[in-house]
């Protein structure tokens, strides 16, 4: 039967209609999500090559102020800190054995040092309450958290069983320094050599420096059979003196002067000299 209600043709009228309106808003939604994606892909591209530049721009400069350096160590000569001598007396006790591999080279600031904590801290309190400690010789030890380790150095609070055995270990390596061992030579700022026999009783005098920055300069005095070259962009040198200590500031400033520095317990695993422990 062809002939169809009005009623019908008007639902379906109805349901094309509304099938449109479907269809209608469906593909409008498909555009609106397609031109985010290609606003979004744009952005990407964008950032994408703002970084690509950027890395470009930051070798270029790198390329320009960057030179490598290449340190070949020969050690010969070893400077010890203070430390080393009231930590590690056996292993430095080592070093002297392996002689004439190794020579210590001890700088005339690290006696001074040990006399005045062989003579024992004297406890002060200052304005604030807090515990201060001052060396009979002068030296000048702050206050800082006891660390976690055993280490008896001289860098923690007060503490009297602490100095006692900061002063015993200072007493022990002064009397290793005064056997006249042929591996152990003292050392002032300027890179004099001397005897242990003279030395103890010599006064490192100078400017004004921290123990620390004395140290330092007696390692540098100390290199002079080093040799120095440039192949390109690298630069090739040779150093046969070796900074021994725990300090990291101590140690940040000599690679800052090209001056090989390693920890006590470090090098004598390096060097296969046996005992590494703490006195």
């Amino acid at each position: 039967n062809n002939n169809s209600s009005p009623s019908t043709n008007s639902a379906n009228n109805n349901n094309n209609n509304n099938n449109s309106e479907v269809t209608e808003e469906s593909v409008t939604q498909s555009s609106q999500e397609i031109r985010k994606l290609l606003r979004r892909k744009d952005e990407l591209e964008r950032r994408q090559k703002m970084q690509e530049r950027y890395s470009e721009r930051l070798q270029d400069i790198l390329s320009q102020s960057t030179i490598a350096l290449n340190i070949e160590v020969r050690p010969r000569f070893l400077v010890p800190d203070t430390n080393c001598f009231v930590d590690y007396l056996r292993d430095i006790e080592s070093i002297a054995k392996a002689h004439p591999l190794y020579q210590l080279m001890v700088p005339i600031v690290v006696i001074n040092e040990l006399e005045g904590l062989a003579k024992g801290i004297k406890p002060a309190v200052n304005a604030s309450g807090i515990i201060a400690s001052k060396l009979a010789a002068g030296i000048s030890v702050q206050p800082t958290p006891a660390p976690s380790s055993s280490r008896i150095s001289v860098d923690r609070r007060f503490d009297p069983r602490h100095a006692e055995k900061v002063a015993e270990a200072s007493k022990q390596a002064l009397h290793f320094i005064k056997q006249k061992h042929p591996a152990l030579m003292c050392v002032t700022t300027k890179g004099s050599i001397l005897k242990p026999t003279t030395c103890t009783f010599l006064e490192d005098v100078g400017e004004q420096k921290s123990n620390d920055d004395k140290i330092l300069e007696t390692a540098l005095n100390l290199i002079r059979n080093s040799t120095e070259e440039k192949r390109g962009e690298v630069r090739y040198i040779t150093r046969d003196v070796v900074l021994l200590t725990t300090d990291r500031n101590l140690r940040v400033k000599a690679l800052s002067n090209d001056l090989p520095v390693r920890e006590l317990p470090d090098f004598i695993k390096w060097a296969g000299l046996g005992f590494i422990g703490l006195n």
